[in-house]
């Protein structure tokens, strides 16, 4: 958290972009809950798996 705002990191996406080679590939996503000041997070890598930090 930064200043009162929470600081969420994506992931590597697309392809010719910055990362290690043979660093999967995948994005964040935040799902905001509605009525409510919460959020869950997590990245889905190209293969369909789902990674929870």
């Amino acid at each position: 958290q930064y200043r009162g705002i929470r600081l969420i990191y994506g992931r590597a996406t697309g392809f010719d972009t910055y990362g290690r080679d043979g660093f999967p590939r995948g994005g964040r996503v935040i799902q905001l809950e509605e009525n409510n000041e919460t959020f869950t997070t997590w990245i889905r890598l190209q293969d369909g798996e789902k990674v929870q930090y």
